[in-house]
């Protein structure tokens, strides 16, 4: 699937949790969607795991907003 990221043009929000670290999360991410050009990468504050919509689901649906305006 990674490969097929290629050819994905829209803009993207890749929304990820912050565990076990905010900075371990975004590189892990990073390298998974490096494929993916037009994309955006935010990872949600500490203690969000899973499910980062009911973790922190202000700060989630603040992004998306922010994201879709």
């Amino acid at each position: 699937m990674r490969d097929t990221l290629k050819s994905v043009s829209a803009k993207t929000l890749v929304v990820g949790a912050s565990f076990p670290t905010a900075e371990q999360a975004k590189g892990v991410f990073e390298s998974q969607y490096v494929n993916l050009s037009n994309k955006h990468i935010t990872i949600a504050p500490a203690n969000c795991k899973h499910f980062v919509m009911f973790d922190a689901a202000e700060w989630f649906y603040n992004q998306l907003n922010t994201f879709l305006e």
